[in-house]
């Protein structure tokens, strides 16, 4: 089976050269390269989209950098004060929810490729009784209204968005 698959290819890009076509060469490869991972029984990776890496799954906040400013959120201590589930996040049916401190929170959203944007939230108005000082909740729900991208890597959700001054702040969540 590989001796044809090399043969193909191999055909192939003598075709293409002849033609002038480094397109069709890489396209070949391409296919055969695939075609091989699967006869191995590799799984062939598909590109991760907000509705396949995201959509679904819990977010919890982790780090937010601002500027050249690193925060991270311990978890751990947030636990011993009584607020260990603070600050997250979940997209579903095109809304964002979670909890901020000590809010709930729903707010629709809408992603374009690597664009995310999240509106207005509606969350309930509960007095804090102690707020983390990591983090003040309007604070949080301001980066999330401010959200212009998102990625996905390494497990790590991170939001791109501004703070109130206009600077670029990534908000990092992991999931839980």
């Amino acid at each position: 089976m590989k001796t044809i698959t090399i043969l193909s290819v191999l055909a192939g890009g003598l075709i293409a050269s002849c033609a002038g076509n480094a397109t069709a060469i890489q396209t070949a490869e391409s296919v055969s390269t695939a075609q091989e991972s699967e006869a191995l029984g590799a799984s062939v990776e598909s590109p991760v989209t907000f509705d396949s890496g995201v959509v679904g799954i819990s977010w919890r906040l982790s780090v937010i950098k601002k500027g050249a400013d690193t925060i991270r959120v311990d978890r751990t201590q947030l636990e011993a004060d009584g607020m260990g589930g603070v600050y997250t996040l979940r997209f579903a049916d095109g809304n964002a929810a979670g909890k901020g401190a000590p809010n709930n929170f729903r707010a629709p959203y809408k992603t374009e490729g690597a664009s995310l944007s999240i509106g207005l939230a509606v969350q309930t108005l509960m007095a804090a009784v102690k707020e983390p000082e990591v983090l003040k909740e309007n604070e949080f729900f301001d980066y999330l209204a401010n959200v212009s991208s998102w990625s996905l890597a390494d497990g790590i959700l991170t939001l791109e968005a501004m703070d109130a001054d206009g600077n670029e702040t990534a908000l990092s969540f992991i999931a839980e």
